[in-house]
């Protein structure tokens, strides 16, 4: 194999790889964006949690 077609190949898997690494550079600005979106989920559920048990806490207080 020429120093040429060495070149090419070489070239050509940098090229590969630089389009894995942008690839995989998209999929992890996806993931954190999904990670945003659960923890907005999460903190949202707490509050409503919070909110049924002051509503519980308050219908037990009228209750008695």
């Amino acid at each position: 194999m020429s120093l040429t077609s060495e070149t090419e190949v070489l070239l050509k898997q940098e090229k590969h790889l630089k389009g894995n690494i942008l690839d995989e550079e998209q999929n992890i600005k996806e993931l954190v964006e999904e990670i945003k979106g659960a923890r907005q989920r999460k903190e949202l559920f707490i509050v409503q949690l919070n909110n049924i048990q002051v509503d519980l806490e308050e219908r037990k207080v009228k209750k008695y």
